[in-house]
């Protein structure tokens, strides 16, 4: 996802549930979010995978502080005419043709405008 969308997300969690609040609050925003498949070996139990049942009903508690929070509390208010580089770099982008879809859809959010009738993508990897 671009650095901009990411710094601006007001996130709390410091361990295992940073990705589940991430992925919620894009959600929440009306960001939708994907995945690039990558390959990778998981850890057995005996080489350190401890995750269990638990971890499922942290997980599910932290979707229900992201529900009920409100939605202008999910993201961090920027300052009058502040514009990082990043931003300026997406919307830029987002006037050219070659630009995915799903970008140019971010960078209309990201810019405040309204989101047309698809819902957006963010690129997650």
């Amino acid at each position: 996802m671009p650095l901009a969308t990411f710094k601006n997300l007001t996130l709390r969690e410091n361990g295992f549930g940073l990705d589940t609040e991430v992925t919620v609050t894009l959600l929440r925003l009306g960001i939708r979010p994907f995945e690039v498949p990558i390959s990778y070996y998981s850890r057995s139990h005996a080489q350190g995978k401890k995750i269990n049942w638990r971890d499922a009903l942290a997980c599910l508690s932290i979707m229900v502080k992201v529900r009920v929070k409100q939605k202008r509390r999910l993201t961090a208010p920027s300052p009058a005419g502040a514009d990082t580089r990043d931003e300026a770099q997406l919307r830029a982008k987002a006037g050219q043709t070659s630009l995915p879809t799903g970008l140019a859809r971010l960078a209309a959010f990201d810019a405040g405008e309204s989101a047309s009738e698809e819902p957006n993508a963010v690129v997650a990897g």
